[in-house]
Formats: C-alpha cells, sequence, structure tokens
C-alpha cells in the first residue's frame, strides 16, 4: 500500500499574512494594477486614515437599465451582485460561521448612470459618461483557482488530495447557502473562486477558497427555471450546465428543454473538482 504523500502548500509557498477587517462605507484611493479583466486592487480610506486593502469591481456598464439587476428593482439602488453574494454570506455566517467561503462585498459606489452625449470643447468630438458602478470586496491575496491549476500543472505536481476535499467541502456549504435562498450562481469558474488567506484553526497551511462574482446569480423563479431571463448573462462557455448553454455554442453537453434548479450549482461544482484532479484551468 503506498505512503501517503506529507500535506504540502501550494506553489509558490505564500506568505500567508493576515490582512484583518474591513468596514464598510470606505472609499476607494490609490488604484493600482491587479489582475485580468476589470478588477483593481485599491486601498480603502476612512476618516482620512487608510484601513486595508481590497479589491474595486467595476460593472454594470451594459445592464444598467434593467431592473432585473438591481434590489427591488430600483435602477441604481444596490446592485444584484451585491445583494445576493451578501445574502449567501450571511446564510453561511448563520448556519455554520463559515461565511470565510464567499467573498463579503464591503459596499457599492461610484455610480454613474448615462448621460447625454456631450460635444468636447477641443473640436467635433462626442463623449457619451459610461454607465457604470463600484462594488468593494475583500481582498484576496493569493489570485485565483486557475492560476495556481496552471502554476501546479507546470510544476508537474499534483494538488494534495486534503486541499480538493477542502475546495469541495468550501463549494459544497454555498451550495447549501444559495440553496436556502433559491439561488442559482450560473458562473462558478476556477476564475471566481480566489484564495484568501489561511485559516489558523484549519488547514492553515493551504489558503482558503472563497466563491465570487454573483454578478450572474439570480433567483430561480419560473422565469429563470425556464430560461426566459438572464439569457445575455455574461457566463464562462467551457462551465456553462447543460440547462444554461446557449444554442449557439455547440457544447457536448448542451441538452435542450432542461430546467435551472439548485442543482444547477451542484454541476458546476462537480466540473471545478475535475479541473483540481486534473490539473486543468478548463474543461473539456
Amino acid at each position: 500500500m503506498p505512503r501517503a504523500r506529507d500535506p504540502q502548500p501550494l506553489l509558490p509557498n505564500f506568505d500567508k499574512r493576515s490582512y484583518g477587517s474591513l468596514r464598510n462605507g470606505a472609499k476607494d484611493n490609490l488604484h493600482v494594477n491587479y489582475g485580468p479583466g476589470n478588477g483593481s486592487r485599491c486601498s480603502l480610506i476612512g476618516g482620512g486614515e487608510s484601513i486595508h486593502s481590497a479589491m474595486v469591481v467595476h460593472s454594470g456598464v451594459r445592464t444598467w437599465e434593467r431592473k432585473d439587476v438591481w434590489r427591488n428593482g430600483e435602477i441604481g439602488g444596490e446592485p444584484r451582485e451585491s445583494m445576493l453574494g451578501n445574502e449567501v454570506y450571511e446564510n453561511l455566517e448563520t448556519s455554520q460561521g463559515d461565511g470565510k467561503f464567499v467573498t463579503q462585498c464591503l459596499g457599492y459606489g461610484g455610480m454613474q448612470d448615462p448621460s447625454p452625449e456631450v460635444v468636447a470643447a477641443t473640436g467635433n468630438t462626442i463623449y457619451r459618461n459610461i454607465a457604470a458602478y463600484k462594488l468593494y470586496f475583500e481582498y484576496c491575496p493569493f489570485g485565483d483557482l486557475r492560476d495556481a491549476i496552471i502554476r501546479q500543472r507546470e510544476a508537474r505536481e499534483p494538488f494534495h488530495e486534503g486541499f480538493i476535499w477542502m475546495t469541495f467541502e468550501a463549494l459544497a456549504e454555498c451550495a447549501v447557502a444559495m440553496d436556502q435562498s433559491n439561488i442559482v450562481h450560473s458562473d462558478i469558474t476556477t476564475s471566481n473562486i480566489l484564495l484568501s488567506t489561511s485559516d489558523p484553526e484549519r488547514f492553515k497551511i493551504w489558503p482558503v477558497p472563497k466563491l465570487a462574482d454573483f454578478g450572474s446569480s439570480r433567483i430561480i423563479d419560473e422565469a429563470a427555471r425556464r430560461r426566459l431571463t438572464g439569457n445575455d448573462e455574461a457566463m464562462h462557455p467551457y462551465f456553462t450546465p447543460p440547462e444554461l448553454t446557449r444554442d449557439s455554442a455547440n457544447f457536448d453537453w448542451a441538452v435542450p428543454g432542461l430546467h435551472v434548479t439548485n442543482k444547477t450549482n451542484v454541476w458546476s461544482i462537480g466540473l471545478i473538482i475535475c479541473c483540481l484532479m486534473r490539473l486543468q484551468p478548463e474543461l473539456p
């Protein structure tokens, strides 16, 4: 019988610093590059002094006028991504104190609704403000699961089984928390699982995985169940469940006539675990 492999930290061996807590309502300052996409790292300030590092996401460009992406349909109010993400966070905290498995939205702001076109003073160039807003999330210093998979693959070093089980536990608890509020995430990918500082009380050798990006999530009402809404949501084609796969995607797992249910989240989690086991950032 082969000897069990000793636990090893992910590559590279990160300095697991503690970043402390953040305060709601803080304002951002000193933006610096964080990574691909529309995310940036920023420092938060409150009362004139720096509080902490956080991640700020610019969003809402294409969906500003859609009432279903705002709390209670109030355009310019609380974005759905903040509302549903924090609802899952609260469900986790209330049941087992495991809100650590979701990236908490610390606040939102920077609301910029579409403005009329204006002609620049320098000539005939026409400018139009792009509708957007900012979401502030706790900063996860160790990147995302996709990057971790690529590093392990390049090093030809499989993930320790314990880390895979820890990730499965985190995502399974998130699925239960989403089930409590009848939420489907719709975009569970290796890029949307961030890696935060380790839990000193449990698995302290590995960063804690956190489910992120609830921008495509929605309540499973009758319209969502039958795919009558949200068909233009941003979803990674390689991670889209069969019941959400667009007809034009032409993937082998597309099955016509399926309805969106809470099991949709379970399918996505299974795909993530396959990626970890095979050291592939996406499948097939």
